[in-house]
């Protein structure tokens, strides 16, 4: 168990390959375009969510600490479980707001390094599938307004977020295939992920088959009781002159002649009498 003392270090799990990338020039620019100013993190503050399937915690407050692997296996896992989800740099994990020291140039080499990232998945994510938004942090003291609420200089919260889950299966660049459980990522073999997979099926179409057969009792008794209400119906006057005599009324008139008759078997007495 990583102890409160030892947080800013490292992620525990560094593959030698830093998120942030210097393999390629990164055009910056003077202003903060890219920072979200409708929001904020105050720095010490705990969070309102704890991690579970859609969040996840990154404890660096150095940006050359976060490597690469952790943050695409949890990126691997939200895309797979199909709930989408977001990880925090720059937030300990008992739920603590410390935030990232990151500079302008650095946002822009994180930024490509999360598109490098993404791009070694298999399949590739689309670009529209994720995005990266840089949340200052602010100072305790002053943050409930606006007029007296200080930025710590180059200190964010880095939210990576799954925006959209395709429904594919993703591997990470090394093969491996994670899904989210509550907040762990697991990882699974191919046969695990063929069962999963199944399973995800069979319970999809149980759950087609269920509500189809609701719809159908729904139909059922709306049909029920349409049927009550016709028989319930009275009829009118018109109605009731063009329904035929009853059969068993002794009182009977011949249907061709409208003699009376004196059998109460037919309706005409014209074709059996002659």
């Amino acid at each position: 168990m990583r102890n409160n003392a030892s947080y800013e270090d490292t992620d525990g799990d560094t593959d030698g390959e830093r998120l942030v990338t210097t393999n390629k020039p990164v055009p910056t620019s003077i202003d903060d375009t890219d920072v979200d100013k409708a929001r904020f993190y105050i720095q010490g503050y705990h969070v309102p969510f704890s991690e579970d399937d859609s969040h996840d915690f990154r404890t660096q407050t150095n940006i050359h600490n976060v490597s690469t692997r952790p943050v695409a296996r949890s990126l691997c896992a939200f895309l797979n479980s199909g709930k989408c989800g977001t990880v925090y740099l720059g937030i300990r994990k008992d739920g603590i707001v410390a935030g990232l020291k990151i500079d302008r140039k650095q946002r822009d080499q994180l930024r490509l390094g999360v598109d490098e990232c993404m791009d070694r998945f298999h399949p590739s994510v689309k670009h529209n599938s994720y995005q990266v938004d840089f949340v200052p942090v602010v100072r305790r003291q002053g943050s409930d307004s606006p007029s007296s609420r200080i930025q710590v200089e180059d200190r964010f919260v880095v939210e990576i977020k799954i925006v959209t889950c395709p429904g594919l299966t993703y591997t990470t660049k090394e093969g491996k295939c994670f899904f989210r459980q509550k907040s762990r990522n697991e990882e699974y073999t191919t046969q695990e992920v063929r069962e999963r997979t199944v399973k995800e099926q069979e319970n999809m179409y149980n759950s087609e088959m269920h509500s189809l057969r609701l719809e159908l009792e729904h139909m059922k008794k709306q049909l029920h009781e349409k049927s009550r209400v016709v028989d319930k119906t009275p009829l009118s006057s018109n109605q009731q002159d063009s329904r035929p005599p009853s059969l068993d009324t002794e009182e009977m008139n011949c249907h061709e002649c409208r003699r009376p008759l004196q059998i109460t078997n037919s309706w005409s007495c014209c074709g059996f009498l002659n």
